[in-house]
């Protein structure tokens, strides 16, 4: 038998889910007497978070999307890592850590998008897998159902891929304890559902992406109604054939593209696209969603290159190298 739990669980053998139920607490009640200092640092950075982006009247969706919003707007991934060794700042697995550095794990981001959630009186929880590897969230909104957040996964450039999803959706090939963890079964509240345009000819799906990528956008969600296996076949081949004007490699397995030794790139309105994936979410019994991540560069800060310079740069490439 499980003995699962949500938290004092160690991920990654390195990082420890802590609860964060005494700074909320401490919120609610108006009084951080009982806290440490890092604690009371924590709860002041938070609370001015929250002052800021929080509206009355929202609703729990609203004031859970404003959170994730400014989460992925404001926060980023410590170099290089997953659930593994931070290699430019501490305390990455606890809200002090990622509020004050701006960098984090997993085990940071769904402790602090907990704490958040907690003080706004929306349940939610943080939830591992069963390897006790990453974690993420649940949180439970205004239809009485719970929703998958990972904003780990998000900070790789793909905002909304990983917000509000039920289990049947939820990616990456994640296994958890269900019978401890909530069911996660609503689609009412899920960006990607929301936000889907409904999709009747597989040969539009080229314009659309590049009519999202000149938008400056990182994700596209396509939604079909009673799909047939050559469906999803073809358009699986009209994505890799999209896929191959980007000039990067291609898993079959992973059904996702993969970044060759010699990276090329597509350019759009100044906006540097090098990698392009792409997933089968079932809804229902006769909708589909198909979302299609659009990865960009991370250009760093300081001189920038003109789309020419770009283009004299892959041409010279390519010269050397075909």
């Amino acid at each position: 038998d499980k003995n699962t739990k949500e938290d004092d669980v160690e991920i990654a053998q390195r990082y420890m889910i802590r609860s964060t139920l005494p700074i909320s607490n401490a919120y609610k009640l108006g009084d951080d007497s009982s806290l440490n200092s890092q604690d009371k640092e924590t709860l002041k950075m938070a609370s001015n978070i929250l002052n800021r982006i929080i509206k009355k009247g929202m609703s729990k969706y609203e004031k859970e999307k404003a959170v994730y919003e400014w989460m992925i707007d404001n926060l980023s991934n410590d170099t290089g890592m997953l659930s593994v060794i931070p290699t430019t700042s501490s305390n990455t697995d606890i809200p002090y850590g990622v509020l004050k550095n701006r960098k984090g794990v997993s085990t940071g981001y769904a402790t602090t998008f907990r704490l958040f959630m907690q003080m706004l009186d929306i349940e939610c929880m943080v939830i591992h897998d069963d390897s006790e590897y990453t974690c993420w969230n649940l949180v439970r909104l205004e239809d009485g159902d719970w929703y998958h957040v990972d904003i780990y996964s998000d900070l790789d450039g793909t905002k909304y891929n990983n917000f509000n999803e039920n289990d049947s959706m939820i990616s990456n090939n994640l296994e958890w304890d269900t019978s401890f963890f909530p069911a996660s079964t609503g689609i009412k509240y899920n960006y990607a559902y929301q936000n889907a345009s409904i999709v009747k000819d597989p040969y539009t799906i080229p314009e659309r992406i590049k009519e999202a990528m000149e938008g400056g956008k990182t994700a596209l969600f396509l939604r079909f109604n009673q799909l047939s296996d050559k469906d999803v076949l073809v358009m699986d081949t009209v994505i890799s054939g999209v896929n191959s004007k980007l000039e990067v490699g291609y898993d079959q397995d992973m059904n996702q593209a993969i970044t060759d030794e010699i990276s090329s790139y597509y350019v759009v309105n100044g906006n540097i696209y090098t990698t392009l994936g792409w997933r089968w979410c079932i809804v229902d019994n006769t909708n589909q969603l198909l979302v299609i991540t659009m990865s960009k560069s991370n250009n760093q800060e300081g001189e920038t290159l003109s789309e020419e310079e770009y283009s004299k740069i892959s041409e010279k490439v390519d010269e050397v190298f075909d």
